[in-house]
């Protein structure tokens, strides 16, 4: 079974993300702040991460420094945000993400995504 990392503090959206991605046959782990966050990354038994760049406690694009700098994983990322600018995807991308898709979305494009990079 293919493990899904969901760090984002909305539980609206945590929640539409486990209906979306259980089903289908993955674990889904939801972290609400950075500090589980990075606990569940340390841990290292996932096989992606949909990562929200706006938390309570902090930045998202903290979390995919610490992924790729720090832990130095490779683990694929898809930073799901409300935020539309064009800036904001191309800072996703060159902090590591392998996708960026903004709110509200398709939770079968972003399941066909995620598929796409867990192969």
């Amino acid at each position: 079974m293919s493990a899904i990392l969901v760090i984002d503090d909305d539980p609206v959206a945590a929640k539409l993300l486990e209906l979306t991605f259980h089903p289908k046959g993955y674990r889904v782990d939801i972290a609400r702040d950075m500090a589980s966050g990075r606990r569940a990354l340390e841990a290292g038994d996932h096989d992606a991460l949909i990562l929200d760049i706006f938390l309570s406690d902090g930045s998202g694009w903290d979390i995919l420094k610490y992924l790729r700098l720090e832990l130095g994983l490779t683990l694929p990322v898809i930073v799901l945000t409300g935020h539309r600018q064009e800036d904001f995807a191309a800072r996703a991308t060159e902090f590591g993400a392998n996708g960026y898709v903004t709110k509200p979305f398709s939770p079968r494009d972003l399941l066909a995504q995620v598929e796409h990079l867990t192969g």
